[in-house]
């Protein structure tokens, strides 16, 4: 996108939507289908969502304005958590359990999001600004998951340790900790489909909340590294305070603490922070958003395997299984801190 531009690549998430549904509605019965598509979908949606959307903004804005603007984007995934289980809910009503119709609905609405990016998204990256097509060519290293690599390689040290610690920071977010809530609650809390969906509601509007307000408001007044510590600290007491009993009420009451930080806010103005050394490092916007995007998302592949084989183990084993949630908070929001302890203070100051 560096060298073609960004509004193509937007293109591409809408386009492998349709056509993922589609393959499935084909093969409805199909679990391979299903698998591969779901695999697919992860993969190009990040890329045309997240990586352009970050590739974007780094195009036009910088500093806390691209901070500013990244919290009203994770407002808007907020209504989506939100909205979704119940629109699915409504769907299947609709049509009496059938499951494919979700699927058609996706469909359409991809094909909406097609029609309208395709009219009215600008394009951010002006043709002056974008590189020779034969650096086209070298960035397709940036399609191998270990590209990232390239940054640990050069001498910036402080930009190393940001890009490490943002790493960390996302593992935090909902989809690294689906898994094990779903397990929790089934297993442990005994709740039905409909309380696990009026939860995951409710952290959606945290979500929402986080970042239409609370976000902007803490980013406006508070240091890019108290910024990022407040979050930390509320996200690590919140998503401990799921595991400490076996009881709905600590589940519900973690859901506050987690606003300064949910769903990887904490990182909004790391994030931004590492961007900005980056350019000044020579990377593409593009480049080193699809290098910071291969590194969370291999992190958070990890992370999500071993906070399962910890829960499985712990059922084995006859450990307290809510440790899960204690590991789960260390990884995402624990660790982050203590090697943001590890910088000096001179390394917070955005130039």
């Amino acid at each position: 996108s560096d060298s073609l531009g960004r509004k193509f690549f937007f293109l591409v998430g809408p386009i492998v939507n349709i056509l993922g549904s589609a393959a499935i509605l084909k093969r409805s019965k199909s679990i391979s289908v299903l698998m591969a598509v779901r695999i697919l979908k992860s993969i190009f949606i990040t890329f045309s969502g997240t990586v352009m959307c970050q590739a974007s903004l780094a195009d036009i804005c910088s500093g806390q304005e691209m901070s500013l603007i990244g919290t009203k984007i994770q407002a808007a995934v907020g209504i989506a958590v939100v909205a979704g289980p119940y629109i699915e809910s409504a769907i299947l009503k609709a049509t009496k359990g059938d499951a494919r119709s979700p699927f058609k609905a996706m469909a359409l609405f991809s094909a909406i999001q097609l029609f309208t990016s395709a009219l009215f998204l600008p394009e951010t990256l002006v043709r002056q600004k974008r590189t020779e097509i034969g650096e086209f060519f070298k960035s397709l290293a940036s399609l191998n998951p270990f590209g990232f690599l390239k940054v640990y390689r050069g001498t910036n040290t402080r930009l190393k340790k940001l890009l490490t610690i943002q790493t960390f920071q996302y593992c935090n977010d909902g989809k690294v900790t689906s898994d094990l809530f779903q397990m929790w609650a089934r297993n442990n809390l005994r709740w039905t489909p409909n309380n696990t969906r009026d939860f995951v509601a409710v952290w959606g509007a945290a979500v929402t909340a986080g970042g239409a307000f609370i976000h902007p408001f803490l980013l406006k007044r508070l240091s890019i590294f108290s910024y990022s510590s407040l979050g930390n600290i509320c996200v690590w007491l919140g998503i401990t305070m799921h595991g400490l009993m076996e009881k709905g009420a600590f589940m519900w009451g973690g859901i506050p603490l987690l606003i300064p930080g949910v769903n990887g806010g904490s990182a909004h103005a790391i994030k931004t922070l590492s961007m900005d050394i980056a350019r000044e490092e020579g990377y593409g916007n593009g480049e080193f958003s699809a290098w910071g995007n291969n590194m969370r998302a291999l992190a958070q592949a990890i992370d999500i395997v071993m906070l399962g084989m910890w829960y499985a183990r712990c059922k084995e084993r006859g450990i307290y299984p809510g440790t899960a949630w204690f590991l789960a908070g260390f990884v995402g929001a624990g660790l982050p801190q203590l090697l943001m302890f590890t910088m000096s203070r001179s390394d917070w100051k955005q130039k």
